[in-house]
């Protein structure tokens, strides 16, 4: 911005000298400059100088204006881009996380006390209801906290498993899987997959509706 109004100085000062110089050149020409003559030179610069100035000034703001818009859409378009790669960066993190993870929703949790007997309990359910062996779990857990407003309320429960192989195996390569007694087996979808997912069986059942409606 500086250079560029550095510039447009530097050629307002060049046009109002020419202009200047040739108005006093004419004059001198003559045998001598008369006071109308003389007047006429002095306004002749009074207004090409005026006028120039709110040239200058024009183009000046003109160029500030550009240059702040063009810094704000840079700024903008950078904060949108490491916006989103924090939340691509996050979310495959997350992904990472749980890439080796079940989920199975519906499961009673056991009413014991003790945190461990509540553990075994879940344990059990996955040997007996999920066909699981010991040597394909790694650990697993309830999701969230127990709310006591919400005493019938079951937290998911969470079982991490030895390998991917292991989890494609018990979801049916991650369509779901459906066991014996009515539950089914997901993977542990981060929140944007699920989003994800979730769009994609309403737009499959849209396209179903639609396609039993039409003649």
């Amino acid at each position: 911005v500086r250079r560029i109004v550095r510039e447009e100085f530097c050629d307002v000062r060049n046009q109002i000298d020419d202009i200047v110089r040739n108005a006093v050149s004419k004059s001198s020409s003559s045998k001598g400059c008369t006071k109308e003559q003389v007047s006429e030179i002095v306004a002749t610069y009074a207004e090409v100088t005026e006028k120039n100035q709110k040239k200058v000034m024009e183009n000046v703001v003109e160029t500030q204006k550009k240059a702040l818009e063009e810094i704000s859409a840079a700024q903008t378009a950078q904060e949108v881009v490491e916006k989103v790669a924090r939340k691509v960066d996050a979310d495959n993190v997350e992904r990472e996380k749980r890439k080796s993870n079940v989920i199975v929703m519906n499961v009673p949790e056991s009413k014991e006390k003790s945190g461990k007997e509540r553990a075994e309990a879940d344990m059990k359910f996955c040997f007996e209801e999920l066909g699981m062996v010991k040597s394909d779990i790694v650990t697993h857990w309830r999701a969230g906290k127990k709310d006591i407003n919400k005493p019938d309320f079951n937290r998911p429960l969470i079982v991490q498993l030895k390998s991917t192989e292991c989890v494609n195996s018990f979801t049916n390569n991650g369509r779901g899987k459906r066991t014996d007694s009515g539950f089914w087996i997901n993977r542990d979808l981060c929140a944007v997959d699920r989003a994800a997912n979730f769009f994609a069986r309403q737009q499959k059942r849209e396209r179903m509706k639609s396609a039993e409606t039409s003649p």
